[in-house]
């Protein structure tokens, strides 16, 4: 009991010291908002962004954010500077759309490496390379998780720190490993709804793992084989760590949080990342419990 009522003192006075940050993650409240290259309600629209997309908030200037685009946003550049998929040249700008006539929202310098979208005269679109930002009403986004400052990585160092100690110690029982997954693919018993004949001929279907990531809707254009996944951030790119089939009743309160996800996997065709059956769910370090979970 003392050493629980230590964690808590260290984490609560950390998070105490902490002012509300004006950047950070924020979460899309609306269907098809439009991100713009100005901080004005005229702008030009960069891209559109479905309700539940994740942002990479960098500032926030009165009722405007200033956030890194997703990279299913494509941006333009005049492809006469690009060579096998490099910026040539010193500077390059980088605009909201297809002309010279579009105002530019960055700039990528020589030898950056650019993906491709699709070519439009001389025009490339292309994913956001760094440095590139738009901007997005405050009114239709909602922050979903605080940036992680110095003060409190600090703090979690520390109880990190003593955690490892009282487990040294003989007090703290180690967690057991997640077990090996199952050998041969589509020998597991299918849960309901997932078919045979959407599995990927990998081994391992059916095995137990465990993934980490902030819960986060799929969005309607880029729905796959379920309405949820798990995704790490990444200086703005969000990537798909797994993809999360479970109750429908349950999903939608672990929505914007970061778990541990522990059950078993399969691989489907066509598919970058796994589906997930969650059997275990736990916070993070740095995300507090929820009450009666």
């Amino acid at each position: 009991m003392r050493f629980t009522k230590t964690i808590a003192v260290v984490v609560l006075s950390a998070g105490a010291a902490l002012a509300e940050p004006s950047n950070g993650l924020f979460r899309v409240t609306s269907d098809r908002v439009n991100l713009r290259a100005r901080p004005v309600p005229d702008a030009e629209v960069v891209g559109q962004v479905a309700a539940g997309t994740v942002l990479d908030v960098r500032r926030i200037d009165g009722a405007w954010a200033q956030v890194v685009p997703p990279t299913n946003v494509g941006v333009w550049v005049n492809a006469a500077f690009v060579k096998e998929g490099l910026v040539a040249t010193d500077r390059l700008l980088v605009r909201g759309g297809p002309g010279a006539t579009f105002r530019d929202i960055g700039t990528v310098r020589r030898g950056t490496r650019l993906v491709p979208l699709e070519t439009r005269g001389e025009w490339l679109k292309c994913q956001p390379p760094d440095g590139v930002t738009a901007w997005v009403s405050t009114a239709l986004v909602a922050r979903v998780a605080p940036v992680v400052v110095a003060a409190r990585t600090a703090a979690l160092q520390e109880l990190a720190a003593e955690v490892a100690s009282v487990a040294t110690s003989g007090v703290v029982v180690a967690a057991a490993a997640v077990p090996p997954a199952e050998a041969g693919p589509g020998t597991a018993v299918l849960p309901p709804g997932l078919i045979r004949e959407e599995l990927a001929a990998v081994l391992g279907q059916g095995g137990v793992a465990e993934r980490q990531g902030l819960v986060d809707r799929v969005p309607i254009a880029f729905l796959h084989c379920s309405s949820y996944r798990l995704v790490s951030l990444d200086g703005g790119r969000v990537t798909t760590v797994c993809y999360l089939r479970g109750n429908d009743e349950q999903m939608p309160s672990f929505m914007g949080r970061r778990l541990s996800v522990r059950g078993k996997v399969y691989w489907l065709k066509g598919e970058n990342a796994p589906l997930l059956y969650p059997e275990e769910v736990k916070p993070l370090a740095d995300e507090p419990a929820a009450p009666g979970r």
